[in-house]
């Protein structure tokens, strides 16, 4: 019976929802000085490059970067700015620019540190020294979710400076302050101890629809940018009966990005873009949660395939439907287990699987299937995590078709992955939590 699973949604029709206007496609080397200007509009803001309007349509990391400028992206963000002159370079060549990042400290005592703070200022002298007139640049976002742990007046107040010494340094890019989530209370810490920060940026996933109505309700009157976003985060979904969390299929992942990406142009007022996520891969909470594209594994065949999601990215940023388009993933079966998504197994005990999926350019579908233990050495704010071993010995049959079957010898928690692959670069996936006892 059916464990995760929706309606079907043909990508055809996902993909003809929306066309988005596209104020500077990527693809060719960026040209001029990069000057960034913000300029109010009566009740609107509107973002210049150059005296032309620039509506961020960024991704999250440089992965596949040469991909995204095809497919209209035109700002890429990074967290940290120890690579930023080889990324600025990079993003120049393919058309894009950079929201440079520099990574404060989510310890609230550091901003009481003379030498954590001495040692940041000279990091940020050397950086606008070396950085401040590349054409790529786009802004200086200070600090990534600081307000995980140093949502304080000294962090803001120390954030504040730093934006007044880039502002003297640098006139002609803004800096920006990225916050975890909408608080309108953390908001209105920065629009009264950091208030030379141009812009607020905002992590935000399942609940972006409030980002929206918070920063209106808070005391910053300026822009703002969604800086992070993408599927249901691993703590905004169902959990199964021991509490592991239940995954998205890569389609209703897709449905997800189109319903956030609607959300952000309607309110395109004081929102000035976004920066989707992730523009590759990752393991957090597992393998396929988060990147947008699948690992490069030669083992499992996995070559780094592009998701529905993106699909849907560049339809959205160009108008145009992707020559070549992701299979479909209808849902994920189980045997024996009707409307139960706590599936639980004794030791050896035989579980058939069957990935439900379609492709919309009628290309010829083989099938990956992988057993992961659930992972337990878990990061926080996206640190980094060891991607589990695959248990050796679970597929007993089926590994190359849609129907596969699986027993596992050890009691513990566990997580079956099925992915489609199109053979042509595009793929889809879902997995099911699996306990055995």
């Amino acid at each position: 019976m059916k464990i995760l699973q929706h309606a079907p949604l043909c990508a055809s029709i996902l993909l003809a929802l929306l066309a988005t206007p596209s104020p500077m496609a990527g693809g060719a080397p960026l040209s001029g000085a990069g000057v960034i200007k913000i300029e109010k509009r009566g009740d609107s803001f509107v973002l210049l490059r150059d005296g032309a309007p620039y509506y961020i349509k960024g991704i999250g990391g440089q992965k596949k970067i040469e991909d995204a400028a095809a497919d209209g992206a035109n700002s890429t963000r990074t967290w940290g700015c120890d690579k930023a002159q080889e990324i600025l370079d990079q993003a120049r060549g393919v058309g894009m620019t950079v929201s440079v990042g520099v990574w404060l400290d989510h310890n609230a005592a550091r901003y009481n540190d003379p030498g954590y703070k001495a040692r940041m200022r000279t990091e940020i002298e050397n950086l606008v020294k070396k950085i401040k007139n590349h054409p790529a640049l786009f802004c200086y976002a200070l600090g990534n979710e600081t307000n995980s742990g140093a949502d304080t007046p000294a962090a803001w107040a120390f954030i504040n400076e730093l934006s007044a010494y880039i502002h003297k340094e640098d006139p002609h890019h803004p800096t920006m302050t990225v916050l975890a989530g909408s608080s309108v209370g953390t908001i209105n810490k920065v629009a009264q101890y950091a208030p030379t920060i141009d812009l607020v940026g905002i992590n935000s996933y399942r609940g972006i629809v409030n980002a929206p109505r918070d920063v209106e309700a808070s005391n910053f009157k300026g822009p703002y940018l969604i800086t992070e976003w993408g599927p249901y985060g691993h703590w905004e979904v169902g959990k199964s009966a021991w509490g592991a969390p239940l995954e998205q299929t890569s389609e209703e992942k897709a449905a997800a990005y189109l319903s956030s990406y609607e959300m952000i142009l309607k309110n395109n007022k004081r929102c000035l873009g976004s920066y989707v996520f992730l523009w590759g891969q990752k393991q957090e909470r597992t393998p396929t949660w988060y990147g947008m594209f699948l690992e490069e594994n030669p083992q499992l065949g996995l070559k780094g395939e592009g998701l529905s999601c993106v699909d849907v990215m560049q339809k959205m940023w160009t108008g145009k439907v992707p020559v070549n388009r992701s299979p479909v993933i209808v849902g994920l079966e189980a045997a024996g287990h009707p409307g139960d998504k706590s599936v639980l197994l004794k030791t050896n005990e035989n579980l058939t699987l069957d990935l439900k999926a379609s492709d919309p350019d009628n290309d010829k579908l083989t099938y990956v299937w992988e057993v992961l233990p659930e992972a337990t050495h878990l990061g926080s704010g996206g640190s980094f995590e060891g991607r589990p071993k695959a248990v050796s010995g679970a597929i007993k049959s089926g590994d190359k078709t849609s129907h596969v079957t699986i027993a596992i010898s050890q009691p513990g928690n566990y997580r079956v992955f099925g992915y489609a692959l199109d053979g042509k670069g595009k793929a889809g996936t879902a997995n099911l939590p699996i306990q055995v006892k």
